[in-house]
């Protein structure tokens, strides 16, 4: 006597997904988030990124979108979308919006100005910082890149720390100022100048 043994699932329910956490602001390195999801049937999770294909290998836990794709997607606000579905068919998705900012901080030395002669007293520092997100430190630093001021609240006009620059021998320097983003990014402007007492 043979027989065929078959199994029914009945499985009306979707498959829950939730974002523990996800950075809603990156820059260089690729997105990271925490998703959980709940289904006893999963199948597949996917994701894309605005109106990009759908791309497989999501697992619950941490994930992280592979920097060979992330480096296609360029800065600006976006969507990541993902969606689950289950060995039955069925789906449910979640959206998340963040902004990507691989772009540094555009630095522009005003002041001061290439080859400017200097004695004495320290030189003002006149600058601009042009970017797309939150500027959140700014510092100055010469020839060997260590800070040596740090920009209170950002502003754009002050003086070279007086007391480095009695130490400062004289000579030709090149002057550096600095403004890393919200994001991490960091730029900088330099101009030569010299010290001659």
């Amino acid at each position: 006597l043979a027989f065929n043994k078959t199994v029914i699932i009945k499985d009306g329910s979707v498959p829950v997904l939730g974002l523990t956490s996800a950075a809603n602001l990156t820059g260089i390195m690729p997105m990271q988030f925490d998703l959980e999801v709940y289904e006893a049937n999963l199948d597949v999770i996917s994701y894309r990124i605005d109106n990009g294909s759908m791309l497989h290998s999501i697992f619950n836990g941490s994930n992280e979108v592979p920097y060979s794709y992330w480096e296609t997607v360029p800065s600006g606000i976006h969507t990541l979308f993902i969606q689950a579905n289950d060995t039955l068919g069925n789906s449910a998705s979640i959206s998340f919006n963040f902004t990507k900012d691989d772009v540094v901080p555009n630095v522009t030395c005003v002041s001061p100005s290439i080859d400017e002669q200097f004695g004495t007293i320290a030189p003002m520092i006149d600058f601009e910082i042009d970017d797309m997100t939150d500027i959140q430190a700014v510092w100055y630093g010469f020839s060997d890149g260590i800070p040596i001021g740090f920009i209170p609240n950002n502003v754009s006009f002050t003086t070279i720390n007086e007391s480095f620059w009695d130490e400062l021998n004289n000579g030709t320097w090149e002057f550096f100022i600095f403004a890393n983003d919200s994001a991490g990014n960091v730029g900088s402007s330099s101009v030569f100048i010299n010290k001659d007492i």
